[in-house]
């Protein structure tokens, strides 16, 4: 990771067409969503583990890895959508989530910016197709007050460091990508 900051942010995570149509799935997919919720919110889709998203952490490792300079070990991908009134807490990621990427997957050009840090927090504005890269298992991340806009999607890619004897956390423990969590092989 970057020295100097607590992340990494990456303009053009994805380019022209793919930002319009990684929105359009997003959208559509929030839109037939009829039992990920977040349980705390207010409607807010949040899908672990969905075909097409998974498809996205291992597409994009290759790129994060360079990025960051360190070998990565696929976990999960955790799609979110914030609607008018959704708040994000502050939290830290799960121990097994050494590296962090956020991706704005699309929204309706209402700011919100993430901010990342403990003691010292950034503020960070993400376009669509932008992301930031951050070690989510050391440093927090959140929102202030509430989203007031239509709709943000946002991906959450999740990786630990490769070492060989955490091979067993692999797509956090499933059997393969697009798998239901926690299934025994």
């Amino acid at each position: 990771m970057a020295e100097v900051k607590n992340y990494v942010q990456l303009k053009d995570f994805f380019k022209g067409e793919s930002v319009e149509l990684i929105n359009w799935y997003s959208k559509i997919k929030h839109n037939l969503n009829k039992e990920s919720f977040n349980s705390e919110g207010i409607g807010e889709t949040c899908i672990y583990g969905d075909p097409f998203f998974d498809t996205y952490l291992i597409y994009k490792k290759d790129f994060i890895q360079k990025q960051i300079k360190k070998d990565l070990l696929p976990l999960s991908s955790i799609f979110k959508t914030y609607v008018k009134g959704s708040t994000e807490p502050f939290s830290r990621r799960s121990d097994l989530y050494e590296i962090t990427c956020v991706i704005n997957m699309g929204d309706d050009g209402v700011s919100w910016p993430l901010i990342i840090g403990n003691e010292k927090k950034d503020e960070l504005e993400l376009p669509k197709g932008e992301a930031i890269v951050f070690s989510g298992n050391i440093f927090d991340s959140g929102r202030k007050g509430t989203y007031e806009g239509d709709h943000m999607f946002l991906l959450e890619l999740h990786y630990g460091f490769y070492r060989k004897h955490n091979e067993c956390f692999r797509y956090d423990g499933r059997m393969d990508l697009g798998t239901p969590p926690l299934q025994k092989k």
